[in-house]
């Protein structure tokens, strides 16, 4: 596992944020198409809508995808080429998709 201040470099590398940024924009676009009977999906939806106008500290997002156990078990410092940090971007995406309502503040 990445040590806490190799987590917070590599959440500070901006091509890794886009990379973070991009997942959260999928998810958004995602909950702006689901079924308005979705379990707090009003809650969802006003996140959604601050991901799509880009009001969100990416950064915030970046540190909390790296949160995830098995993320921060992959990153790698050693690994920046291309920001991969040896983190697959279907690991990235299902983490934002998990972590969506936490950021919705849905407890």
């Amino acid at each position: 596992m990445a040590s806490y201040v190799d987590l917070m470099f590599i959440a500070n590398y901006v091509a890794f944020q886009n990379r973070v940024k991009y997942a959260f924009q999928l998810a958004a676009i995602n909950v702006m198409a689901e079924d308005p009977q979705t379990p707090n999906h009003a809650e969802r939806v006003t996140f959604a809508d601050r991901v799509l106008s880009g009001l969100v500290a990416i950064f915030e997002l970046a540190v909390g995808i790296l949160t995830n156990p098995s993320i921060a078990a992959e990153a790698d410092v050693e690994l920046y080429v291309n920001a991969s940090f040896g983190i697959p971007d279907g690991d990235i995406q299902f983490t934002a998709n998990s972590m969506f309502n936490a950021f919705a503040g849905i407890g």
